[in-house]
């Protein structure tokens, strides 16, 4: 993995993305998230301002939250490439049933590499 990609990472606060953020990094992959952000901007202009300047948003589904929903929403509106990442253990949501999703375990890091590597190869086939 030798590109350098920019990539939006959605989750919940209390979900643990540490990991998943550093094997993105150590492939080479810029990561960024809402949660790091300067005074001054709505929520909704940063996200937009974040996804616009991404090559693909991941969102991280560990358990039900309002707000990975709607940076979804928002991300498909403007037509951004995206994935989905569903905790190992998760029950798939009916409302991303007909979409492509990968299981990952957030704790594991060989499962979560492997994970990686199949977004990473979509993505490049995608451009």
């Amino acid at each position: 993995m030798n590109e350098s990609l920019k990539c939006f990472i959605s989750a919940s606060y209390e979900t643990d993305t540490t990991l998943l953020k550093n094997l993105l990094a150590e492939n080479g992959v810029e990561v960024f998230d809402l949660y790091d952000f300067s005074i001054g901007e709505s929520i909704q202009q940063i996200l937009k301002r974040k996804l616009r300047q991404s090559d693909f948003a991941l969102f991280v589904l560990a358990k039900d939250n309002l707000n990975v929903l709607y940076e979804m929403g928002v991300c498909e509106g403007l037509g951004k490439q995206n994935f989905i990442l569903l905790e190992k253990e998760f029950k798939v949501p009916f409302y991303i049933e007909n979409k492509l999703f990968l299981r990952a375990n957030l704790q594991d890091r060989e499962f979560l590499k492997a994970t990686i590597e199949q977004i990473y190869h979509l993505e490049l086939l995608h451009e």
